[in-house]
């Protein structure tokens, strides 16, 4: 075999040959750091309202509220006042009505007799003719006599005027006090009576007002209470009345009067007082006075 010989030069590229198959993914890099966020976009269109869901299922119903035990904490001639009491607070209400007590009575029959309680003392109106009455008072218990000042004063047809005076005078049995009252609008009759109680010895006071007309077909009488059970004493470093915020005037400290207004003490309720009149009549007088919705209003709250 001869020697190698010299390397020619290379050819041409020859055609290219078809592509091959391709071969298996290598593995998987390490992930790249997060690049920042990009501005916020503009906000899209609000979408239609859904459908409305299912109602859902009631819950249970609470357990009621404490009805208030409601008792009567005073009834006097001066005041009429309701306690309420639950399990958690009580309260007494003010007073519930004026210390106005009256009477709208026929007494044109024959014989029309009218007895009217005050206290230890029963005052009695008596037909004695078609135009006039007479009025007596009398002791509660005839076994007990009761001490009385009073002070009548009469004024018939605008002119003629008739006083009566008792001055401390025990009152045993019937004693007239007018024996003769017409009956047909001629008189302003007007009485003041004061008593001491036969067993504490205690004072109390009313006035008395009485309009009589048509022959006594139509008699207004009215009583107003302005001391109830009192005691009286010198004015050295005296108080005034507890009574004293219920009445119109004013109320004496020591030798001076003063005028005081109490009107949270005037109370009137509506429909509380509607609601538990049964139990005193006599709320039916205090049943359109204001204060009382304002006390309605207040226990409203409370219970």
């Amino acid at each position: 075999m001869g020697p190698r010989g010299f390397r020619g030069e290379q050819g041409c590229p020859g055609p290219v040959g078809p592509r091959g198959a391709v071969g298996p993914m290598g593995l998987r890099g390490p992930q790249g750091v997060r690049g920042d966020t990009g501005p916020q976009g503009p906000q899209g269109e609000k979408g239609d309202i859904g459908e409305k869901g299912e109602q859902g299922i009631q819950g249970e119903k609470d357990d009621a509220g404490e009805t208030p035990v409601i008792t009567v904490a005073e009834d006097t001639p001066l005041s009429y006042k309701l306690h309420f009491k639950t399990s958690k607070q009580e309260v007494t209400m003010p007073n519930l009505f004026s210390p106005f007590t009256e009477y709208q009575v026929d007494l044109s029959a024959a014989d029309s007799t009218l007895n009217v309680p005050l206290k230890d003392l029963i005052l009695t109106y008596q037909r004695s003719s078609t135009s006039a009455l007479r009025i007596s008072i009398a002791p509660k218990d005839a076994a007990a006599p009761v001490l009385v000042d009073l002070q009548r004063t009469t004024i018939y047809d605008g002119s003629t005027i008739e006083t009566q005076t008792l001055n401390g005078s025990s009152i045993s049995a019937s004693l007239a006090i007018d024996s003769i009252v017409y009956t047909n609008s001629q008189e302003t009759h007007n009485m003041r009576i004061r008593q001491q109680a036969p067993a504490t010895k205690l004072w109390s006071m009313c006035e008395i007002n009485s309009f009589l007309s048509a022959g006594g077909a139509r008699c207004s009488i009215r009583i107003q209470w302005s001391e109830y059970d009192v005691t009286y004493a010198a004015p050295t470093n005296m108080k005034p009345s507890p009574f004293s915020v219920f009445s119109r005037g004013g109320a004496a400290t020591g030798n001076e009067g003063q005028k005081e207004r109490h009107d949270e003490n005037r109370v009137s309720l509506f429909v509380m007082s509607y609601h538990c009149r049964f139990l005193n009549h006599r709320l039916k007088n205090a049943m359109c006075k204001f204060g009382i919705l304002r006390s309605f209003l207040t226990f409203h709250k409370l219970f």
